[in-house]
């Protein structure tokens, strides 16, 4: 395999930083042959924070590499839509013990721990502003196509979803009413 040395695949999918390349527009993208030498492009791209860097840092690095990389006469610019700082959850945070649990007890088997990239910035501010951890977990399975065109979700595994939440309510609800 390849990538970034010192990681294992599965890190190097979902817990390294990335730098991806959404779509490309540039010259001529009709059918058929042209020979014509583009004027303008345009890029869009996405960027998976991970702990210690921030999205201003990154910014300017960015912009850095592409000022030392563009040849002299180009006109460039870059217009940020968004920058949000990553968010790893707690394994040892009682909530997500009690949510594991939970977990076990609706689908039979331990849950996994796995960092894995996406974009909900709230968790951060809620962590950094008023100090609550969030819970993040999917019910999905590696075939649903998460963001495709044709995405779908197992309703077998919807349904155990929703058992799981609910039995975590319960959970959590006998855990704070132990620990009061």
């Amino acid at each position: 395999m390849f990538g970034e040395s010192g990681f294992t695949p599965i890190e190097r999918i979902g817990a390294r930083p990335t730098l991806d390349c959404n779509g490309v527009i540039s010259g001529y993208t009709g059918v058929g042959p042209k020979t014509v030498i583009p004027s303008k492009a345009m890029t869009k791209l996405s960027m998976r924070l991970v702990p210690d860097q921030s999205p201003h840092k990154v910014r300017n690095q960015l912009e850095n590499f592409i000022r030392e990389m563009i040849p002299n006469g180009i006109i460039w610019e870059v217009k940020q839509l968004s920058a949000d700082p990553p968010y790893v959850g707690d394994p040892d945070f009682y909530a997500t013990q009690c949510f594991a649990k939970s977990l076990h007890e609706t689908f039979g088997a331990e849950p996994i721990y796995q960092r894995e990239g996406g974009s909900i910035p709230i968790a951060t501010y809620l962590k950094d502003i008023i100090g609550i951890n969030s819970i993040l977990s999917g019910f999905g399975l590696p075939d649903d196509k998460i963001h495709s065109p044709n995405e779908h979700l197992n309703l077998d595994v919807f349904w155990k979803g929703l058992d799981a939440v609910i039995d975590f309510i319960f959970r959590i609800a006998e855990y704070k009413h132990e620990n009061s």
